[in-house]
């Protein structure tokens, strides 16, 4: 009688624990995802684009690009071939669009995430959060 009741009890701390595991794999570790602040994030400003874009209107936009760790900024300012990669990589983002996606909001914000992602390829070691526009005309 007493071997049953260790068995049985045994088997009830076996089974909480490991339903506690499943529960901490499948839904902890998200939780703490999107409880944590976002790591603070320093500013790359990259000097202002000037271009002719799709339909032979003109674009000047300025970009900033907000990067995770902190001291990453400092990295990439002081190297030229990475600043020049991607430069080339926003202005030729920056070329295939036309006037009219320039000129309305979702046009711009999807210009924003496509900047964003295309230095995110550039920057692997890191974080890009953001591409910030600081200026923006299009003619």
């Amino acid at each position: 009688m007493k071997n049953k009741k260790l068995l049985i009890g045994l088997a009830a701390v076996l089974l909480i624990g490991g339903a506690a595991g499943v529960y901490f794999f499948l839904f902890g570790s998200n939780a703490v995802d999107e409880d944590a602040p976002p790591e603070p994030a320093a500013l790359v400003e990259l000097t202002p684009f000037l271009t002719n874009i799709a339909d032979q209107h003109k674009a000047r936009i300025e970009v900033a690009l907000a990067v995770a760790p902190l001291g990453l900024s400092e990295v990439i300012a002081a190297d030229p071939f990475l600043v020049a990669r991607l430069r080339d990589k926003i202005l030729t983002t920056l070329a295939a669009r036309t006037y009219e996606e320039l000129n309305s909001p979702a046009g711009k914000e999807g210009l924003r995430e496509k900047i964003r992602a295309a230095a995110q390829e550039i920057i692997t070691e890191g974080e890009v959060q953001e591409a910030l526009f600081v200026d923006f005309v299009v003619q």
